[in-house]
């Protein structure tokens, strides 16, 4: 986990690499002229965001005891898998208290999980060469006198 804080007072959106899916960052603070948000990365992972500029700072939340996520219309949601009181505070100050109770583990039978695992093969350099060409929108790419409309 780790604090990324960038310059100016934004609003910071994830985004899915993979899905393309964009995602409003829930806990994040403004400091010193500069918008602060955690980041929990795997290792060799790749993480994307986008900043919108604010010109006045809108209620969002500062601090959570467990994760919070932006909804599409805009309401907010908390996520845990612990029991107990878990708080919300807001960037006007207001605090919002929820007593959580979670269902106890439950044992999963009579299913089967099959994994396909993609792994690195022999390492292979191709080099090929060929003519692209942009015309009407469209791409057109010429290759062992082959064409190729995209």
């Amino acid at each position: 986990v780790q604090e990324v804080s960038v310059d100016g007072l934004v609003i910071p959106y994830h985004i899915d690499s993979w899905t393309g899916n964009v995602e409003k960052v829930a806990n994040y603070r403004y400091e010193n002229g500069r918008t602060v948000f955690t980041v929990d990365m795997a290792y060799c992972t790749v993480e994307l965001y986008a900043f919108e500029p604010a010109a006045e700072e809108e209620v969002h939340v500062v601090d959570a005891t467990a994760d919070v996520y932006v909804q599409a219309d805009g309401s907010y949601v908390l996520r845990t898998a612990e029991s107990g009181e878990h708080t919300v505070t807001m960037s006007n100050g207001t605090a919002y208290n929820y007593n959580v109770t979670v269902p106890a583990a439950q044992n999963l039978t009579g299913w089967d999980l099959v994994v396909e695992d993609w792994q690195a093969g022999e390492a292979i350099n191709r080099t090929e060469t060929g003519t692209y060409k942009v015309a009407r929108r469209r791409i057109a790419f010429f290759h062992d006198d082959s064409i190729f409309m995209i």
